[in-house]
């Protein structure tokens, strides 16, 4: 693994600040306590070795499989994203009840023994995104024209303390996507509406237990196309030292804004969907590797492909590395993508996590012809677990793969139908706070 010094210094900083206190109403867990009798990840893992192999009919060996936590364990409910906060409380995920609404609330303190320490029940239905404040104290859910505002400083029993709701004029609008970045000692709330109303740029403000949504700005709006944009990412770019506002556009393409000023975002460049791969641009974020600033994208509807662009020069990528998992199948879904140092994570529906070297990336200007890249690793799940898009566009629902975040050098892949599944990856460090992922 090689990162930048630019990016572990943002990322320790990022940890540190996930480590303040919270709330005396919340006593740290002694993980020894929770599952005595398993014994720990790195012991699990001992001698697990990291290769590289384009073979990804199955699982490469890199991989395996820790724990198994069936939906059946907690809740029987279907799950979809998911958010890891890690303060004095220990590490937790918070994983969205996608169709019955709230989220279920995981200790991971020992990753090999994930406890189910409590849950939200919302009757709003449709999570379509879960994230936890910079603080730990409050976690947004996204849905339909609305987003929930919950107090988690008890995360054995959080409640909800307030709502925003969409003006009424904007009809069809999400908070698909969230994404919380501190900008000004402030923190932020980007949050994609998978319409063409652009992103709506918040401050979150008030005590703990009274928080609210302050509207700032909304950025792009009506310069979106249908469905877009779907998700957004910022993070602070080794190039520009400025924090970035990256747009997955939908049908558009991409887009990317500098946010120094929240209230006046800067337009910087993007991309139009101008390639044979014509599809729906669901999830993006982007990573300096060797000097060039790449941008990773994945599709989730139409002709679907991983797409790495060179965006050293921001109004002029280049598009240097296309991947379809199957070539007579190009309809199959991704959906979520995670940077961890230079290795690319992709959640796929069907066929579980792939992974990319992004040092691989052939150069800005790909010989015609050349522009195919390979992965270098798999995660597979079962076949019965997947739905293909054409089930999934006939109003069948769809199953597999809906997350995968990693935190301290362990994967975990949040599964439709299938509850969690807790991965050590040999190629990563185990307890590595640079081994996680910001996405």
């Amino acid at each position: 693994m090689r990162a930048s010094l630019a990016f572990l210094l943002a990322l320790s900083l990022a940890l540190a600040g996930c480590f303040g206190a919270v709330s005396e109403t919340e006593t740290p867990v002694d993980p020894a306590s929770l599952a005595p009798e398993v014994p720990s990840l790195a012991l699990l893992l001992e001698g697990l070795p990291c290769v590289e192999s384009p073979d990804t009919a199955g699982t490469t060996e890199n991989f395996l499989l820790a724990k198994h936590l069936l939906k059946e364990d907690y809740g029987g409910t279907t799950h979809g994203e998911m958010d890891i906060v890690e303060d004095i409380r220990g590490v937790h995920a918070l994983q969205a009840r996608w169709q019955e609404g709230g989220f279920d609330v995981l200790n991971l303190d020992n990753p090999a023994a994930p406890v189910w320490v409590g849950n939200l029940s919302d009757p709003t239905p449709k999570v379509l995104d879960v994230k936890v404040s910079t603080d730990g104290a409050t976690a947004l859910l996204g849905h339909l024209g609305m987003i929930t505002i919950v107090d988690v400083r008890n995360l054995s029993a959080p409640k909800t303390i307030g709502e925003y709701r969409f003006p009424a004029m904007y009809n069809g609008i999400q908070a698909h996507m969230l994404y919380f970045y501190p900008i000004g000692g402030i923190d932020r709330v980007f949050v994609a509406s998978q319409q063409n109303y652009g992103v709506w740029i918040f401050n979150l403000v008030g005590a703990p237990d009274a928080r609210a949504l302050e509207h700032v700005t909304t950025y792009m709006p009506l310069a979106n196309g249908p469905l877009g944009p779907h998700d957004i990412w910022v993070g602070k770019d080794p190039i520009l030292q400025k924090p970035v506002l990256w747009i997955a556009n939908g049908f558009a393409g991409w887009l990317a804004a500098d946010v120094s000023d929240p209230a006046n975002p800067k337009h910087l460049g993007g991309m139009v969907n101008a390639d044979p791969h014509q599809s729906y641009t669901h999830t993006i974020q982007s990573t300096v590797i060797d000097g060039r600033r790449l941008v990773a994208t994945i599709a989730e509807v139409g002709q679907d492909a991983l797409k790495i662009y060179d965006a050293t020069n921001l109004l002029a990528p280049v598009l240097v590395g296309t991947w379809v998992d199957d070539l007579t199948n190009p309809l199959a879904m991704q959906h979520n993508l995670q940077i961890v140092g230079d290795r690319l994570y992709v959640a796929h529906y069907e066929r579980g996590v792939f992974v990319f070297n992004l040092t691989k990336m052939p150069a800005a200007l790909p010989l015609l012809g050349t522009l195919q890249i390979d992965p270098v690793g798999h995660y597979g799940i079962s076949n019965n677990l997947g739905q293909t898009a054409v089930g999934y566009l006939a109003g069948g629902g769809v199953g597999g793969v809906w997350d995968v975040v990693l935190h301290r050098g362990t994967m975990y892949v949040s599964l439709i139908d299938d509850g969690l599944h807790v991965v050590g990856d040999g190629c990563l460090a185990t307890g590595n706070p640079l081994h996680t992922s910001t996405g």
